[in-house]
Parts: C-alpha cells; structure tokens; sequence
C-alpha cells in the first residue's frame, strides 16, 4: 500500500508551470491566428487585443489546472498515508483494548474483596500498570479517512491519561495505608470499571472502523 511522492510542489513552482502551459496554450493558439491575420489583414489592435486575451486566459486555466493537479496528488499521497496507519493500527487497537478489560477487571476484583491486604492491591495494581501506557496511533494521520475517526482516538487517548492518572492515585492512598474501608475500595472499582469499559468500547470502535476503511479501501484500488 506504499503510496509515496518525491516532491511536492511550492506554490510558486505551481504558479510557474501554469504561466508556462498558458504562455505555450496561447502561443498553440495565437500564431495560426497571427498568421491568418496577414494572409487577411484587419484592425490591427484588435488582432493584438485578441492573442493578449488568448494568451492571458491560457496562463489562468494552467495555473488553476495545475494547483488542481497539486492539490488531488496531495490528498491522495495522505489518504493514503492514512490507510496505511488504519491498516497497522486495527489489530493493535483490539490487543490494546483487550488489554485493558483483562488487566483493569483484575484490579477491580482485588479492590472488591474483603481479605485483602495493602500490599495485595498495591502489587495488583502494579502488576497491571503497563496496560494503562500503551503506543496508540496518531489520531490526525487518520483524519484524511474521517474526521470523526480521528476525533474517536484522540478522545480514547485523553481517556486513557485520565485513567492512568486515576490509577496512580489510588495506588498512592493504599500505599500510604488508607485501604481498609471496603465500601470505598468498592465505589474506586465502580469508577474504575465504568471508565475501563467505555474507553475498551471506543477503542474496539476505532479499530472496527479502520478494518472497514482498508477493506473498502482495498475494493476500490485497481487490480493488476
């Protein structure tokens, strides 16, 4: 799915292949004009009027025409950039949310029961904390594709820091000792659960949605 381009084109470049494809259109056009207006003569102003309006119009079409160009080979260089991202990043979304509904579901286990001790849920945490820290993708290079995709992922990765945070506080009060109230230790598995179980179901929304993007990306491109 490589899809790369070895320049890309300033604006001025731009706007000087188009006053050259207008000067050469003007000049395809102009000189059998030119040479028809000896063979029988008229106002010669006018004929000089005529090929500076040929010309100055040719030079707009090539210069409009080619920022076109520019502008379609620029978005299809990010879409697919895009693609390749959405392509890397379904499956690892999925082992990132399944991830976290494994390892949160057991800190929320250890914080409901009753026979436990400071050290079991400090260690429990612990032994879970590298699901709250993983690489996710980018979020803007998958805005070509959709914007609400994009917006998805970096809502689940503000999510994601937010939970990690929360996480770390928690550590930090039964690592001072305060963790013998079980019915607080309950109301932080509640919490804990709740945002778990939003932030897997919008990651697992991601993921579903760059699958969808490769495959329909993967009908439409030729075959050869």
């Amino acid at each position: 799915m490589g899809i790369k381009w070895k320049e890309d084109y300033s604006a001025a470049v731009q706007r000087c292949w188009g006053v050259g494809i207008g000067i050469a259109v003007g000049l395809l056009i102009g000189i059998p004009i030119g040479w028809g207006a000896t063979l029988y003569p008229t106002d010669t102003s006018f004929t000089l009027a005529l090929l500076t309006a040929i010309g100055t119009i040719g030079s707009a079409v090539g210069a409009v025409g080619i920022a076109a160009w520019q502008l379609k080979t620029r978005k299809d260089e990010l879409y697919g950039d895009a693609i390749q991202v959405a392509a890397a990043s379904h499956l690892k979304l999925g082992a990132v949310a399944g991830d976290l509904k494994k390892g949160l579901s057991a800190v929320c286990e250890t914080l409901r029961r009753e026979d436990v001790s400071g050290y079991d849920l400090v260690t429990a945490i612990m032994a879970h904390a590298a699901v709250l820290t993983p690489s996710l993708p980018d979020a803007r290079r998958l805005v070509p594709i959709s914007s609400y995709m994009s917006a998805k992922l970096a809502t689940a990765e503000a999510e994601l820091d937010l939970l990690s945070r929360t996480v770390n506080r928690l550590q930090n009060v039964y690592v001072a000792g305060h963790w013998q109230d079980l019915d607080q230790r309950k109301r932080h598995a509640d919490v804990l659960h709740r945002n778990m179980t939003r932030l897997v179901k919008m990651l697992t929304e991601v993921a579903s949605d760059c699958l969808e993007a490769v495959s329909a990306f993967d009908k439409r491109k030729p075959r050869g």
